[in-house]
């Protein structure tokens, strides 16, 4: 049986101390742990700090063999795991996708997403967009909250799981998308009504 790239949901600020440490476990076993991080810059009382975040809030990517309950148990006994994507038996994630994300990661797992040179374009909550470049290109998702400072916004990206994954992402490595246009809803005035004659 092949293993399989799943995905389990941790406690916010445990995704990324539970995939060293299964990365570091399952190697004698061949498997491999993944969770991939962006570099953020703030400036706070006049001191420049920068540091390694999560890309998704919440989420490690392990490789196991889903049928396998030993394995599992392995990636439940990290602190803050909550469960896997799918329930029961994870499901499994797309492997060109997960390849795509490690291949653009540093030994490190940090993922470099190049902003674009113009000023980044302004969004509003639930305006939709698609990821521009790097290793999440062609990402799509919708804003949720746009931060105070005008760049970075959290997001629910589609298209790495089954359900969408909420991150933070900076807005320049965005492109907006237009919303589709609905349909004009339908009224009993849209119904054919055929002219009756009253007879005399």
């Amino acid at each position: 049986m092949l293993p399989s790239w799943c995905a389990a949901r941790f406690m916010s600020g445990y995704e990324l101390q539970a995939a060293r440490q299964l990365d570091f476990t399952a190697y004698e076993d061949g498997l491999r742990a993944f969770c991939p991080l962006h570099r953020r810059e703030w400036v706070h009382h006049g001191t420049k700090h920068t540091r390694l975040f999560p890309m998704l809030i919440g989420y490690a990517f392990v490789e196991l063999h889903r049928l396998d309950p030993f394995r599992w148990h392995d990636v439940a006994s990290q602190k803050g795991f909550l469960g896997f994507i799918g329930g029961a038996i994870p499901d499994p994630i797309r492997p060109h996708l997960i390849e795509r994300l490690i291949d653009g990661a540093s030994a490190e797992w940090e993922i470099t997403l190049d902003p674009r040179e113009e000023d980044a374009p302004t969004f509003n909550r639930g305006d939709l967009f698609r990821v521009r470049g790097g290793p999440c290109e062609s990402l799509r998702g919708h804003i949720e909250w746009v931060e105070p400072n005008g760049r970075e916004a959290w997001v629910t990206l589609q298209g790495l799981f089954n359900r969408g994954s909420h991150t933070k992402i900076d807005l320049a490595l965005l492109d907006p998308l237009e919303r589709p246009r609905r349909k004009k809803p339908f009224t009993l005035a849209d119904l054919p009504v055929r002219e009756m004659q009253v007879g005399a």
